[in-house]
């Protein structure tokens, strides 16, 4: 059992730094370069006509996501925002004085006022560390499909499913867009719920509770909508396919409901 314990631990953090790595051979100059992922910067019209970094307009072949519009004149300036009404007004985001004659905050679906990430992020903002929180969202899906895959298959499937899910092609083309807030938490919650079926304990009712918070703050109310619903019943599904976890189901039901 110990030496069990050392593997899944050892396996773990090979299985962060493969996906680490990864993350820097794709995006280096976002990471360590003077690159952004702000669409403001360049992507669209912002302070000035051509993005916020007043230099010679570039062409790109292709946007570097497809909805550049939200991000560049909504969301990323709400960051500011957020940092502001947190760290130096000293009071929580839940009104914005700056739309028209002032409007709610907290209560919109996209300002994520309360999401752990972007509080952090409100810290410090600036280009790189936006960088590092949008891919930060791609790590932590990356990292809990491939801890909620190693419960079933051995090393390199679980690494090649959690390097597909931090890489798939819709986190991707929308890299920046509120949603993947939400959205990238479905591996955390698939593998917190997993673990709360083989075997329930109050630990593992705080880890899944805190998946599913996770999902609500991330702001965008459709989304966590549809995960809880895909969540529940893939819960509903394990329970119903698994002898073992019917055999405690009301125990079961339980610690699911608390």
């Amino acid at each position: 059992t110990s030496n069990r314990v050392q593997q899944v631990k050892r396996e773990g953090l090979r299985a962060a730094l493969i996906l680490f790595f990864i993350l820097n051979v794709c995006f280096a100059p976002c990471i360590w370069g003077n690159k952004t992922l702000l669409e403001s910067a360049r992507d669209v019209p912002s302070v000035l006509p051509q993005g916020a970094w007043a230099v010679n307009t570039i062409h790109a072949s292709s946007p570097k996501g497809l909805d550049p519009g939200a991000p560049g004149w909504q969301s990323e300036a709400w960051l500011a925002l957020l940092g502001h009404e947190y760290w130096r007004e000293k009071t929580l985001p839940l009104w914005n004085p700056y739309q028209g004659y002032g409007a709610p905050f907290a209560a919109n679906m996209q300002s994520q006022a309360f999401y752990p990430p972007a509080v952090l992020l409100s810290l410090h903002l600036t280009p790189r560390t936006y960088n590092w929180y949008i891919l930060f969202r791609l790590f932590l899906a990356g990292s809990f499909a491939y801890f909620y895959l190693r419960l079933f298959v051995s090393f390199l499937p679980a690494i090649a499913g959690g390097i597909t899910t931090m890489l798939a092609g819709y986190y991707v083309l929308y890299i920046t867009i509120p949603h993947l807030s939400v959205e990238t938490v479905l591996p955390a919650c698939l593998f917190t719920g997993e673990l709360l079926l083989r075997k329930q304990t109050y630990g593992r009712v705080i880890g899944f509770a805190a998946a599913v918070t996770l999902s609500i703050l991330g702001g965008m109310p459709e989304s966590t909508l549809i995960l809880l619903t895909f969540l529940y019943l893939y819960l509903l599904f394990r329970v119903l396919s698994e002898s073992e976890i019917r055999e405690k189901l009301l125990r079961v039901i339980g610690y699911v409901s608390l």
